[in-house]
């Protein structure tokens, strides 16, 4: 918990990659409190160029969940990965669609 309060998150991903298998019980709750974390915060700074940035991408389309990512890769002017962002969405849902606003 320490560790996550501090902006951890790639080290506790990192050490429970270590300890556990990608199947075991523990390490997916792990991840699943982490991903939520770093989406409920909004900072992607921390995965960004790592290996588990398209585990974050994949968990949060899966949960239908991506507008936290896709509005930090448009703040960051990456437009090329918020459209594989939206692609991964689409590939998983289908009839997904998400009415753009300007602010």
């Amino acid at each position: 918990q320490y560790a996550l309060d501090h902006d951890e998150h790639k080290n506790v991903m990192d050490m429970a990659c270590w300890y556990y298998k990608s199947d075991d019980i523990r390490f997916i709750e792990v991840s699943r409190t982490i991903f939520d974390r770093t989406s409920d915060s909004g900072r992607f700074d921390g995965f960004h160029s790592t290996r588990y940035i398209g585990n974050l991408a994949f968990y949060l389309a899966l949960n239908g969940n991506i507008t936290p990512m896709l509005n930090w890769f448009g703040g960051k002017g990456k437009i090329a990965e918020a459209a594989r962002l939206i692609l991964l969405q689409k590939t998983l849902h289908p009839t997904w669609r998400y009415d753009v606003s300007e602010e």
